[in-house]
């Protein structure tokens, strides 16, 4: 079988012409974004195109979901092997050269295994069949139940919720849909927590929640001020603006339903264009989780890419609540944690959000 070894370098070339005028797809005929994943490693997949039909890999963008039509990054010939390099996160679209229907979506992810590419792939399931998804939340369609608390000084409004009683306090710049969103959100991650895990635990559990405001201004504002180190930027607080502790997280609403940081944007020293859906809010939560409840032999045992257990731990909680979902393998040891954590999965939907 003949072999073709492409590079990463050819990523490059794609990302160099994106704003050029090729036709595109729209943003809802795949699932698949691209991700700037933690660490930037390189990995490889082999391509195996089985089909009778030549066949085109286009790469999905990272923003907006969409790939060029026009400019295929890779082709491979019926029994052709590729052996792609790129980025872990990078997303492909793969499509019948002369069709372009779509046969199968890819998104390098480390120890990844030889992938087929079958004309049967992108076979549509029977409509009468119910869809394999979890539980749809729409958490901010959906009120959710709070009463209004009294915030702690610099902070500007404050909510909490039934059960458990977690305050979420935040300043004047986020939204009432933002902080109704994270309310049901953390209620339905509480609400599945297994009955080795008691709600209670969190009673006094504070969620910090600001949004676009200049640096200048979160400095002074305690505790969030001085959780970070104010240089260099990049482990500062201005740049990272979150974390998950035991008693308290901070989370912020930029990144929230939104495609990129405005304010990591602004400064023009780190580019952000990654398109987010509940990303941090999970995965802070997750620490939280971490550190209430789970002995360091249950979390120790966590481990994805070149990640701490600490991360990867909170990392497979955005996964188990599909923010984002890459399909990634989760080892049997770890899954036994998460489901005994966990007693049902669930998906949370941007709609109804009102910045």
């Amino acid at each position: 079988m003949k072999r073709m070894i492409i590079f990463a370098m050819a990523l490059g070339v794609m990302l160099v012409v994106s704003s050029s005028g090729f036709a595109q797809n729209p943003a809802n005929s795949g699932q698949l974004c691209s991700k700037d994943m933690p660490g930037r490693s390189n990995v490889s997949v082999k391509l195996v195109n089985s089909t009778k039909s030549t066949i085109n890999v286009h790469f999905v963008n990272y923003d907006n979901c969409q790939e060029f039509l026009d400019m295929p990054l890779f082709t491979a010939k019926p029994g052709q092997t590729l052996n792609i390099t790129g980025q872990h996160g990078v997303a492909y679209r793969v499509r019948e050269a002369g069709t372009k229907k779509l046969l199968k979506e890819i998104m390098l992810v480390p120890n990844m295994p030889q992938i087929i590419i079958t004309a049967a792939a992108a076979t549509p399931r029977p409509s009468n069949l119910p869809a394999p998804k979890d539980e749809v939340i729409y958490v901010f369609k959906n009120k959710a139940n709070v009463t209004n608390c009294t915030p702690d000084p610099g902070w500007a409004k404050c909510i909490q919720l039934a059960d458990p009683t977690i305050r979420i306090m935040a300043t004047k710049g986020v939204s009432p849909s933002a902080m109704n969103g994270v309310a049901n959100v953390y209620a339905e991650i509480t609400r599945r927590l297994g009955p080795k895990y008691p709600r209670n635990k969190l009673n006094t559990f504070i969620v910090r929640m600001t949004n676009a405001e200049p640096w200048s201004e979160l400095v002074t504002l305690k505790p969030i001020g001085m959780a970070y180190p104010q240089q260099p930027y990049q482990s500062s607080g201005d740049f990272l603006r979150g974390y998950g502790n035991p008693d308290n997280l901070w989370i912020t609403e930029q990144m929230i339903c939104k495609t990129g940081v405005k304010t990591r944007n602004d400064t023009g020293k780190v580019k952000d264009t990654q398109a987010r859906t509940f990303d941090q809010v999970i995965h802070e939560f997750g620490h939280s989780i971490d550190s209430n409840y789970l002995t360091r032999q249950q979390a120790g045992i966590f481990k994805f890419d070149k990640m701490t257990p600490l991360e990867s731990f909170a990392y497979h909680v955005t996964q188990w609540f599909r923010s984002p979902d890459f399909g990634i393998a989760v080892p049997a040891n770890n899954q036994a944690v998460l489901k005994e954590l966990f007693t049902t999965r669930a998906t949370f939907s941007c709609d109804g959000y009102r910045p």
